[in-house]
């Protein structure tokens, strides 16, 4: 039954199949043409990577050096790369690579006369960062999945119930925005608890996904 005017919800859709994994990109991209897969893999991570390093304090200019730093390690390291899910996580790889880019660029600015490439080995055992560090890619790879989550549900949560949602995000009490849509507290709650299972459904099979899991 489709929902009814005072009950915005999410459309009757079977599940879409999932993006391809983490590793499975990466694993693409030892290929000789693999110009699509690192295309790719830049419009999925630029952004996360690129909030990070703002998060951590870098200016515009010094994030996009660590950006580009990282594909070229990536690059580096593509053909001897065996993605193992029960040595970590994706995201943890990531990071260590990310983190060293950091290393690598801090280490520039503060003495550009002796700035040297590292060795990869050498480099990752600097990428795990301080706590502070970690925490802060952590809530970036959290924001990541959660915006990635919500343009998936484009194409399954009617607008309106979109736009409920995302007042209650906002921080719009459940009054507030029952008012301003002309319905019901009973249908901005289920509004909230169907959207937030639903994201919860995508931002869970993104993660398995993600750390080449099935």
């Amino acid at each position: 039954m489709a929902p009814s005017k005072d009950e915005p919800g999410t459309r009757a859709t079977s599940d879409t199949p999932a993006r391809r994994t983490s590793p499975t990109l990466l694993e693409r991209l030892r290929a000789k043409d693999a110009h699509e897969a690192w295309a790719r893999f830049e419009h999925e991570y630029a952004d996360l990577v690129l909030a990070y390093c703002r998060r951590i304090g870098l200016q515009v200019v010094d994030a996009e050096d660590v950006w580009q730093a990282t594909l070229l390690r990536l690059l580096g390291a593509v053909e001897r790369f065996e993605y193992d899910p029960a040595r970590g996580r994706f995201r943890s790889f990531l990071f260590v690579v990310v983190r060293s880019a950091v290393v690598a660029m801090q280490r520039r600015r503060a003495s550009p006369a002796s700035a040297v490439l590292e060795d990869s080995s050498a480099a990752a055992s600097e990428g795990t960062g301080s706590d502070a560090e970690s925490e802060a890619w952590e809530a970036e790879w959290r924001h990541f999945h959660l915006r990635r989550a919500f343009q998936a549900l484009e194409a399954e949560v009617d607008a309106r119930a979109r736009r409920i949602f995302g007042d209650l995000l906002a921080g719009l009490d459940i009054d507030e925005v029952a008012a301003r849509h002309g319905t019901t507290r009973a249908a901005v709650h289920k509004v909230k608890q169907r959207v937030r299972d639903r994201l919860r459904e995508r931002i869970a099979a993104q993660v398995r996904h993600e750390d080449g899991e099935s």
